[in-house]
C-alpha cells in the first residue's frame, strides 16, 4: 500500500498550508504558524452556495481583512488576526459563517465570524484546546442558523481527532471529542446536520493498512451523544478517502474516491437515519470514471476534479447517476469557484474570483 498516494491529504489544504506534515508538536506549531502567515499574502476567495435559484456568498480575504459579499448586497467587513487564514465558508439565505485557523499560544486554534449583508460578527473563542493545533473547522447550520462546529484537533498530522462543540447562540457548549487518536491520520473532516436535527460527520481515518472512511452520528438535543466511529462499507484493505457529505432529505448523502486498483474512483452512498444515533447506508456504488478525486457539495451539485482530463467538473446527481454541466481546466490545488455571472453559473479560478476591496 506504500505506493498508493495518500489523497486524504489533499483534501485537508488548511493543514498543508499550513505546513503540518512533521512529528513533533513543538515543530508542528512553530511551522504551521510560518506557513500560514505566508499563505495570506496573497488575496483568496471562498464562495457558499445555498441552492440554484439564488446568488452564493462570496468571502474575499487579502492580508488581515476579509469580506463577504453577494450580488446586490452590501459587503460585510471583519478583521482576521495576524497569520490567520479562513479555510471554512458556509452559508444560507440569510446566514454565512466563516472559520479560521489562527495562530494561538504557541500552536494553532480556531475562531469564526457569523454575519449577513452589511454585518459581521465575531463569536467568542472555543474552550481551551488540549493539544497544539485545531485545523480543518466545520461550521454545521441548521434551519439557517448555526447549530455548531465540529474540527480536528492535535499535537502533529498523525494525532488528530475529530472534535466537536454546540452553539446555543450565546455560547459553545457541549465540546467532546468525536472518536479517539486513531492508528495513524484522521483527515478531511466533513458533515451535516439532517432532517431530524441530528449531526452526521464522516473523516477519513488510516487503520494501520489503509485510509477507510467513518462516520459518528449525534443525536438531537442539547445533550445528545456521538455513536462510536463506523467504517464505510466495503472499505476494509482498500483506500477511501476525501469524503464529501451533504444533508438530502430525512437523510445524506456521500461521495468519496476509492482505489480501484490502478487509480482513484468517485463512489456515492446514502444515509437513512435510525434510532439512538444509528443508520444505515446503501451499498455504495461508482458514481464516475477512474481518475475522479477531491470531490465537495457546492448546494446540490457535486465538484470534482477529473485527472485524466486535468479538470475540475460541477456536475448534477440524480439517483446514482452523474450529469456534468461545466468544466474548467486547472490543477489538483487549484480549486474553482461555482459563481453565477450574467445570471449563469460558472466555474471561475479562485484567484480570477479573489477581488481587491
Amino acid at each position: 500500500m506504500a505506493a498508493v498516494p495518500r489523497l486524504a491529504l489533499l483534501a485537508l489544504p488548511a493543514v498543508l498550508a499550513a505546513g503540518v506534515l512533521v512529528a513533533s508538536p513543538p515543530t508542528a506549531a512553530t511551522a504551521a504558524t510560518a506557513a500560514a502567515a505566508a499563505a495570506v499574502a496573497s488575496p483568496r476567495a471562498l464562495a457558499a452556495v445555498v441552492d440554484e435559484g439564488q446568488e452564493p456568498w462570496v468571502l474575499h480575504s487579502e492580508g488581515s481583512e476579509a469580506w463577504v459579499t453577494r450580488a446586490g448586497g452590501r459587503a460585510a467587513a471583519f478583521a482576521l488576526p495576524t497569520g490567520g487564514v479562513v479555510s471554512a465558508f458556509a452559508g444560507h439565505t440569510a446566514l454565512w459563517v466563516a472559520a479560521a485557523t489562527v495562530p494561538r499560544e504557541g500552536g494553532r486554534d480556531l475562531a469564526l465570524w457569523v454575519g449577513d449583508e452589511g454585518e459581521a460578527r465575531a463569536l467568542p473563542p472555543l474552550p481551551p484546546r488540549r493539544a497544539a493545533l485545531r485545523h480543518d473547522p466545520l461550521p454545521l447550520l441548521a434551519g439557517g442558523r448555526l447549530a455548531g462546529v465540529a474540527w480536528l484537533e492535535g499535537s502533529a498530522l498523525d494525532t488528530l481527532a475529530p472534535w466537536s462543540a454546540r452553539w446555543d447562540g450565546e455560547g459553545w457548549r457541549d465540546v467532546v471529542r468525536v472518536a479517539p487518536v486513531g492508528r495513524g491520520s484522521q483527515l478531511a473532516l466533513s458533515g451535516a446536520v439532517l432532517g431530524d436535527g441530528s449531526w452526521l460527520l464522516a473523516w477519513s481515518a488510516f487503520d494501520g493498512e489503509a485510509d477507510e472512511i467513518v462516520w459518528s452520528r449525534r443525536g438531537a438535543g442539547a445533550r445528545a451523544q456521538w455513536s462510536d466511529p463506523r467504517p464505510m462499507p466495503g472499505g476494509r484493505g482498500v483506500p477511501d478517502v476525501t469524503p464529501a457529505l451533504r444533508a438530502e432529505g430525512r437523510g445524506a448523502v456521500l461521495a468519496w474516491s476509492r482505489f480501484d486498483g490502478g487509480e482513484y474512483r468517485l463512489l456515492l452512498s446514502r444515509f437513512l437515519p435510525g434510532r439512538s444515533g444509528g443508520g444505515a447506508w446503501s451499498a455504495p456504488r461508482w458514481l464516475a470514471a477512474p481518475g475522479t478525486i477531491l470531490p465537495s457539495w457546492e448546494g446540490e451539485t457535486l465538484l470534482f476534479r477529473d485527472a485524466r482530463s486535468a479538470a475540475w467538473v460541477a456536475a448534477s446527481v440524480r439517483g446514482e447517476t452523474l450529469a456534468p454541466r461545466l468544466a474548467l481546466s486547472g490543477g489538483p490545488g487549484e480549486r474553482p469557484l461555482l459563481l453565477r455571472r450574467d445570471g449563469e453559473w460558472r466555474l471561475l479560478p479562485a484567484r480570477e474570483a479573489a477581488r481587491p476591496r
